[in-house]
């Protein structure tokens, strides 16, 4: 049995919602000469807001730069998330899983 659907329908919840459940995170196994600009370049301007994985900040530990270039592509992949925003010269992947579920500190909070 199909049900019919009468009336409008706004579409901005279902992409928001799909966005809001997709994170950008640095791969694994990346050599750190490839990592660091990549998190240089998301940090810079106008990138991504890195104040909180500065030394002091919020979300500094866990202190690797795996974890922080996945906060700085995450925060700068939400501000316009369309694929294109979440490569970094092929140091990023998009991910349907939230990273704070197993890290310390989550870009989207």
């Amino acid at each position: 049995m199909t049900r019919e659907l009468t009336g409008s329908f706004s579409c901005s919840f279902v992409i928001s919602h799909y966005v809001l459940q997709t994170w950008c995170v640095a791969r694994t196994g990346l050599l750190e000469s490839a990592l660091q600009p990549a998190l240089d370049y998301a940090c810079g301007i106008p990138g991504a807001n890195c104040s909180a994985i500065q030394q002091m900040g919020t979300c500094y530990n866990p202190n690797s730069l795996q974890h922080h270039a996945s906060y700085a592509f995450n925060n700068y992949y939400h501000k316009d998330p369309s694929p294109s925003n979440c490569d970094f010269g092929g140091t990023a992947m998009i991910v349907h899983k939230d990273p704070s579920k197993t890290q310390l500190c989550s870009s989207t909070s």
